[in-house]
């Protein structure tokens, strides 16, 4: 069966509930995680409420409400690399007068015209400056990918370019 997300096969595994699952590496860490295991092209698992255990482990960090002032209709999700790397305070941002919260809403805004500009496609890459521990800007790519939630209603994560 294929769907938004690519070729998935019925769950059949550890805590398997409802849903599907798909190649991605998030069925795998889950099924690592649920002590499942790899069968053949698919995973044993469900992705039922894999993004609130990547939240509460600290894999994800959940940007929802404040993405819905950047415009955005569907929760939002940044990977831990993406919010260290983009929106964690440096002491050279916070002497550049920044905010945790200035540079959350920089990256939002970002992501929301680069959804804006390709409203169809199921991943969009991205630029920002991003003041980091130098005294000079660095230009950080990032990509958002619109993905089934734990529902299975699209949710967006946005990462770092070699994140998956």
């Amino acid at each position: 069966m294929d769907n938004f997300f690519g070729k998935v096969s019925p769950c059949q595994g550890v805590n398997a509930t409802e849903g599907y699952c798909t190649l991605a590496s998030q069925c795998r860490t889950q099924a690592r995680r649920l002590g499942g295991a790899a069968t053949g092209d698919f995973v044993r698992c469900s992705y039922k409420n894999y993004r609130l255990l990547a939240i509460e482990d600290g894999e994800f960090v959940d940007v929802t409400e404040r993405a819905k002032k950047a415009g955005f209709k569907i929760p939002v999700v940044l990977t831990q690399d993406a919010w260290e790397r983009c929106v964690e305070m440096t002491e050279v941002a916070r002497m550049a007068g920044l905010t945790e919260n200035s540079r959350l809403a920089n990256l939002l805004s970002t992501a929301y015209t680069a959804a804006a500009q390709e409203p169809d496609a199921e991943e969009v890459k991205m630029r920002l400056y991003v003041v980091t521990n130098s005294p000079d800007v660095e230009l950080i790519t990032l990509k958002m990918r619109r993905e089934p939630g734990d529902e299975g209603d699209p949710e967006f994560t946005i990462m770092l370019p070699e994140e998956d």
